[in-house]
C-alpha cells in the first residue's frame, strides 16, 4: 500500500472523532506528496514516523540514545530529522546504529563516520556525534 492510500484510510477512519487528528493527518498527506520516497513507521506506541532518504543530507536535528532502555546490552542509535510545516521528517533509515551500550559502558563503532557517510548525512550529524563521543566516552577507552 502506498503512503497516500494509507493516509487516506487513516483520515476516513477518524473523520468523526477529533478535528485536530484529521488536520494532522491531512498535513502528513500534504507532506507525503512533497517527498515521493517517504515511508511510514508505526511505533509500538502508535506514533507515526515519516522517513525519507531525500532528507538525509538536510537533517538538522539529532538525538543519540539506547535502542532499548530496559536491556543491559542495547544498540546506541543516532536519530536525525528535519521539520517541515511543523512535522518531523526523519532520515531513512530512521535510526542508525553507531555503537553499543554494554552494561552502562558505551562502545562506539570504530567506523561510525563511514556509517554516517553511507547514508549521506550532513556535516552537522558528524559534529553532533563527535560531540556526543567527546562528552560521554572516557578518553582511555
Amino acid at each position: 500500500m502506498d503512503v497516500i492510500s494509507y493516509l487516506d484510510q487513516k483520515i476516513e477512519s477518524i473523520r468523526n472523532t477529533t478535528h485536530d487528528s484529521i488536520l494532522e493527518l491531512e498535513k502528513l498527506k500534504e507532506i507525503a506528496t512533497k517527498f515521493q520516497d517517504i515511508n511510514i513507521i508505526n511505533t509500538k506506541s502508535s506514533k507515526i514516523i515519516l522517513c525519507s532518504k531525500s532528507v538525509n543530507n538536510k537533517v538538522n536535528n539529532f538525538n543519540i540514545s539506547k535502542s532499548c532502555t530496559c536491556c543491559e546490552d542495547a544498540f546506541l542509535d543516532l536519530v536525525s530529522w528535519i521539520e517541515v510545516d511543523g512535522i518531523n521528517i526523519h532520515s531513512d533509515p530512521y535510526y542508525i546504529c553507531i555503537g553499543r551500550v554494554l552494561y552502562n559502558n558505551i562502545r562506539i563503532d570504530h567506523n561510525w563516520e563511514d556509517i554516517l557517510k553511507k547514508y549521506n548525512l550532513p556535516k552537522a550529524a558528524f559534529d553532533y556525534t563527535s560531540k556526543y563521543i567527546e562528552e560521554w566516552i572516557p578518553a582511555n577507552i
